[in-house]
């Protein structure tokens, strides 16, 4: 969908302050696509979030985080394509610091579906320890649509990845 997408959701924006296809997949961790206004991400302030884990290309304009109390991290992956396993280390090292600070978090896409959701799946994977089937089928029973076939590949290598370095800690 591309820039057509872009666009639908920006005029979306123009009647919501809630972020495109916003949702908590627990507590202390929502999904959305990208904030494109700055009345949006003040909106999620008010909604408790206190960082943004952005996956997109293009940053959230520094604008939009002045004055509020969010921490951000841009770790950008180019859309539909699936995440590299270094990637997804580090987008879970930050969900998992701003989690045990206390810091409830957004993570991020354009559409709020596919890099956001793998995103989620990988960190359900390592906090939970399930599987990338049932990660997968736990975020699309939360979000119908996430996750793209490419980036189920990539969530069945990172399955492999923590089952290797499970055995190398013991």
């Amino acid at each position: 969908m591309g820039n057509l997408g872009d666009l639908s959701r920006r005029i979306k924006a123009l009647f919501s302050d809630t972020p495109f296809n916003f949702g908590w997949v627990e507590r202390d961790i929502a999904v959305s696509g990208r904030p494109v206004t700055q009345s949006q991400v003040r909106w999620l302030h008010e909604n408790g979030i206190r960082s943004i884990l952005s996956l997109t290309e293009d940053r959230i304009p520094p604008i939009f985080l002045e004055g509020l109390d969010i921490v951000y991290e841009h770790i950008p992956i180019p859309d539909h394509e699936p995440p590299l396993i270094e990637t997804i280390v580090k987008s879970i090292t930050f969900i998992d610091r701003m989690r045990r600070e206390g810091r409830p978090i957004l993570i991020h896409c354009a559409a709020g579906q596919g890099r956001s959701g793998s995103i989620a799946a990988a960190y359900m994977m390592y906090s939970k320890g399930l599987n990338s089937k049932e990660a997968i089928d736990w975020i699309r029973s939360a979000r119908p649509g996430s996750i793209d076939p490419v980036q189920e590949e990539s969530l069945r290598a990172f399955e492999a990845y923590l089952r290797a370095e499970k055995k190398r800690a013991r």
